[in-house]
Order: structure tokens, then sequence, then C-alpha cells
């Protein structure tokens, strides 16, 4: 199914993952769906891309900015998600649509140090 596929519209916020990632720059955008949908798809592997393009997005953010409209947007839609979500998986999709790549890596970390 290439529209609306489960593994990114069947989270229970109701939120579709497209609604958050198409208000981010690509990278958090890919860091996010990578979380959103880590249980639905490829798990650990998923977290680890998510680390790879948030490490990428602290390369970028050291030579530009992002639009803080859509920054906004986004970060209200995930923390719709993140209150159906455990800890830290809420807390990362958090930290990746506030623009905070740092604080969603100590997040991926705890998750993906085993």
């Amino acid at each position: 199914m290439v529209n609306h596929p489960p593994h990114y519209n069947g989270h229970p916020s109701g939120v579709e993952c497209i609604e958050v990632t198409e208000r981010l720059p690509f990278n958090l955008g890919n860091a996010f769906k990578y979380v959103f949908r880590h249980r639905a798809k490829n798990g650990h592997e998923d977290l680890m891309k998510a680390q790879w393009y948030l490490t990428r997005e602290l390369d970028r953010c050291e030579r530009g900015g992002i639009s803080l409209g859509d920054l906004q947007a986004a970060n209200a839609l995930a923390s719709r998600i993140a209150a159906h979500e455990s800890y830290p998986i809420g807390a990362c999709l958090v930290a990746i649509s506030s623009d905070e790549p740092r604080e969603a890596l100590h997040w991926l970390s705890t998750l993906t140090a085993h």
C-alpha cells in the first residue's frame, strides 16, 4: 500500500507521520519517520538510521537554519504523538520536531546501546 501505509498512519494519536515530517527539514523529517515507525518496520535498524540523520542535521545546523512556523507546527503534532508513546520514544520524537538533534541523539543512544 503506497498511500497511508499502516506503519505511518496507524498511530493511536491519530496523527499520520507525514503530517509532521513534511513540516521539518529533510534530515529531521527522516529521523522522525524512522523513530515513528521503528516498532512496525525495522526496529533497531530504524533507530540507527534516525541517529545517522540527526548527526547530519547537526552538521547542517552549523551552516543554516529552519522556519519557526514549520517547527512549531511539527512540534505540536509530535507532542500529540508523544502522548501515546513510551518513554523515551516520545521524548525523542518531540526533541526531533523541536530541532533539538543533540537531545534526540541522547534518547536514541539509550535505545540503541544494547
